[in-house]
């Protein structure tokens, strides 16, 4: 028998991705999610197909979507802060093994073997996606209306003051 359950509880939990802010904003001035960078990156790999080379597709867009889903639970922590978290990895990686938890055993094993795909680079298309990841970031930072923005060491906000301001 199919355990649907424990699959829709895995879509509630990852579903706290809309809610986790990142620090770009969109072009209407609005923090942008994490659920909504995983969409562009989708988007973007989707639209420069063609023009990547020979890849397996249906592996970079499982990538794409599976990159950043350890985020669900502890959030985001911005590029200007990994250095000072050197266990960004290890925590996202635990986070995301919780959150399969109520995946059946074979669905787990391949979400995490592609998270650690993305994370290690260890494939052409994670590389590429990897890649894609850092042109997307890019090119929301420079769409989105900028703020400047003081951030802690902790990730908390201090100051958010819109650029037009």
């Amino acid at each position: 028998m199919i355990d649907l359950e424990g699959r829709l509880v895995f879509i509630q939990e990852a579903e706290k991705l809309k809610s986790v802010l990142r620090t770009s904003y969109t072009s209407t001035g609005r923090r942008e999610s994490t659920a909504e960078h995983t969409w562009r990156l989708c988007l973007l790999a989707m639209t420069l197909q063609d023009i990547l080379g020979p890849l397996d597709f249906d592996r970079v867009l499982k990538l794409c979507v599976i990159h950043d889903l350890g985020e669900a639970l502890n959030g985001d922590v911005p590029a200007v802060l990994q250095q000072a978290s050197a266990s960004k990895s290890d925590q996202e990686r635990q986070d995301l093994v919780k959150l399969l938890a109520t995946l059946p055993a074979a669905l787990q094993e391949e979400f995490l073997s592609l998270w650690e795909d993305y994370e290690y680079a260890r494939t052409r298309e994670a590389r590429i996606v990897k890649a894609l990841d850092k042109i997307e970031t890019i090119i929301q930072h420079n769409q989105g209306v900028t703020s400047r923005v003081i951030i802690c060491r902790d990730g908390a906000i201090l100051c958010s003051v819109p650029a037009r301001c």
